[in-house]
């Protein structure tokens, strides 16, 4: 049986209980939609300067967003307690390195920037980055919607009758 996905008032239910994991959820909330407003902002001051292509760069960094948060939340409702800062030391890394060295430009462009398009292709680096933000996008649907996440049962859930499939009293 499949439950409905936690609504807002569920959420605010378990804050006001004093649910940890949920209060987390929604401190960090903001953090994630500051990051993806500067982002966008950032674009729109430079669009000028980004290559005839801001669309395309602003695609990019939200698909980038999408897939950095998809993996957090995922690993975090696996229960790990930092998943953020594993991201940051492999992601910031391998992105810095791709983006300097450039190794398959050719054959997957993942950043085509400046010299004329001397990097690979705008199309196909728009492509693979709409994809990847797409499964990322429905990676992390799922993951908030299946049972199981870390807020599924308000606390003490157990002990009220809650079955472990739903958040529906029995």
């Amino acid at each position: 049986m499949q439950t409905p996905p936690l609504s807002d008032a569920d959420l605010l239910a378990q804050v006001a209980a004093g649910d940890e994991r949920a209060l987390r959820t929604l401190a960090r909330s903001p953090g994630i939609a500051a990051l993806l407003v500067a982002w966008c902002a950032a674009v729109w001051w430079t669009r000028g300067a980004l290559y005839g292509h801001p669309w395309a760069v602003l695609a990019q960094g939200l698909a980038a967003a999408a897939i950095g948060t998809a993996w957090v939340i995922w690993r975090r409702s696996a229960g790990e307690a930092t998943p953020g800062q594993r991201w940051a030391i492999v992601a910031v890394p391998v992105t810095t390195v791709w983006s300097l060295v450039r190794p398959v430009d050719e054959y997957l462009p993942v950043f085509p920037y400046a010299f004329g398009g001397g990097y690979g292709s705008w199309t196909a680096s728009v492509a693979g980055w709409s994809v990847a933000g797409l499964v990322a996008a429905l990676a992390l649907a799922v993951t908030l919607v299946r049972d199981g996440r870390p807020w599924s049962r308000p606390r003490g859930a157990h002990a009220v009758g809650w079955r472990e499939s739903s958040r529906m009293p029995r």
